[in-house]
């Protein structure tokens, strides 16, 4: 793929991953395990989540409703994968009281499946 096409390719990505994303996290979270493959690791104050157990951990955090401010979306060199990093907010509640949460987020998406030839 030419790199202009690559770089659009990756934009549109990221484009409908990120709002869809945090639609589901902040409205649908028993859904959210859909965008994990099998064996996929989130990692979370450092530590590793694996997979199976990253829907049971998202499902007992507290309610959210993130605003994201910027994301940005690289394609990673001839692996068909996008790294994207996303700068974002969170006006969730905890037992009726609001927090803010300011964070960013590393993710590695695989765009296309893996060339098994």
């Amino acid at each position: 793929m030419a790199e202009a096409e690559e770089i659009v390719v990756t934009t549109r990505a990221a484009d409908m991953f990120v709002p869809s994303y945090y639609k589901v996290y902040d409205r649908q979270r028993h859904l959210l395990h859909q965008f994990y493959k099998d064996g996929s690791a989130v990692l979370w104050n450092g530590s590793a989540l694996p997979g199976h157990s990253c829907s049971e951990f998202f499902l007992k955090l507290p309610a959210t409703d993130h605003h994201v401010n910027s994301y940005d979306a690289q394609p990673v060199m001839d692996r068909g994968q996008i790294l994207l990093t996303v700068s974002a907010y969170d006006l969730g509640k905890t037992k009726n009281q609001r927090h803010f949460h300011k964070y960013s987020s590393s993710v590695q998406i695989r765009s296309k499946p893996k060339n098994t030839s």
